[in-house]
């Protein structure tokens, strides 16, 4: 996602999907660049197991520094690799723009 799109709403609990650059000494924290080009850095409550390639889904709170404080990612494969950022960055825009055209979050429950 693009990260200045946040603005005003830090902090901000939000999903975000990036590429990862670099992963600390100690596997507690990592980098991602955004769509925009931003570097920001994700920090995590436990180390990091595995190889983390492609394209990564963060979901946790934003702060002003544009860190994370992650409370889960999901690490796809570098068969991501022909991921179209600046498409899902359009995308995610769209849904800002226009939230009453699109479900997200918990839906509501069906009541009969």
């Amino acid at each position: 996602m693009n990260i200045t799109s946040f603005g005003p709403l830090l902090p901000s609990h939000d999903l975000l999907a990036m590429a990862p650059t670099q992963l600390s000494s100690n596997g507690m924290s990592f980098e991602l660049q955004t769509s925009d080009e931003v570097k920001v850095t994700v920090m995590l409550q436990e180390p990091v197991q595995e190889y983390l390639d492609g394209v990564v889904e963060v979901h946790g709170m934003v702060d002003q520094r544009l860190q994370i404080q992650c409370q889960q990612y999901v690490n796809f494969s570098s068969s991501t690799a022909k991921f179209d950022m600046k498409t899902y960055d359009k995308a995610i825009q769209l849904m800002h723009k226009h939230p009453q055209h699109y479900l997200t979050g918990n839906p509501a429950p069906v009541t009969f």
